[in-house]
């Protein structure tokens, strides 16, 4: 859905539309995931603990934003797949 999304809106392609998040909410979902996703490959690649990369994610907004949405039932997993 990431990758769906980035397509079409960076081409408008009809292929791209069936895969891209249109709802604001799993747009706002997709950003957190990503936000998290990159902060775990940085600190991978800096070759950080997983403790340490655990310990830098929990302290990170974008994550409890995410469980708050999950916690919530706002978050319709099979939507965004």
């Amino acid at each position: 859905k990431i990758v769906g999304t980035r397509n079409y809106l960076s081409h408008r392609s009809i292929q791209s539309k069936d895969k891209a998040v249109f709802n604001l909410n799993d747009l706002s979902l997709l950003i957190n995931l990503i936000q998290i996703f990159i902060n775990l490959m940085i600190l991978d690649e800096m070759e950080y603990s997983i403790d340490i990369i655990n310990s830098e994610i929990y302290k990170k907004g974008c994550f409890y934003s995410l469980i708050l949405e999950h916690e919530n039932k706002r978050i319709n997993w099979e939507s965004i797949k």
